[in-house]
């Protein structure tokens, strides 16, 4: 008989699921990466987040930045040396949101 590990599934935190709710529509694949990514693999919030880092193909930069206009999206490219918080968005209008989409790369 196969053993399977059941688990419970955990509320989706605030920040998470308003990037997640901004995202419906957005056509290209996308992913959750950075810490929340981590927490959502291990089940559990871990610390106090930020921001929210998404990731993208690089061939869709332009459509997350089409989706997301006026804001300041921050893109982080680990294959370019000093190139950590390169912006390649519009600025963003000031609001008390702190999930920024952006992409990332590596860890």
């Amino acid at each position: 008989m196969d053993e399977h590990v059941s688990r419970e599934t955990a509320p989706v935190p605030r920040a998470v699921a308003y990037v997640r709710d901004l995202l419906d529509g957005f056509r290209p694949a996308w992913a959750l990466c950075g810490g929340w990514a981590a927490d959502a693999w291990l089940g559990r919030q871990t610390r106090d987040h930020g921001d929210v880092d998404i990731a993208v193909f690089h061939p869709d930069q332009r459509a997350i930045a089409e989706h997301f206009p006026g804001w300041a999206l921050v893109g982080h490219d680990f294959n370019v040396p000093g190139d950590t918080t390169e912006h390649w968005g519009r600025p963003a209008p000031r609001t008390p949101s702190r999930a920024r989409p952006g992409r990332c790369a590596g860890g």
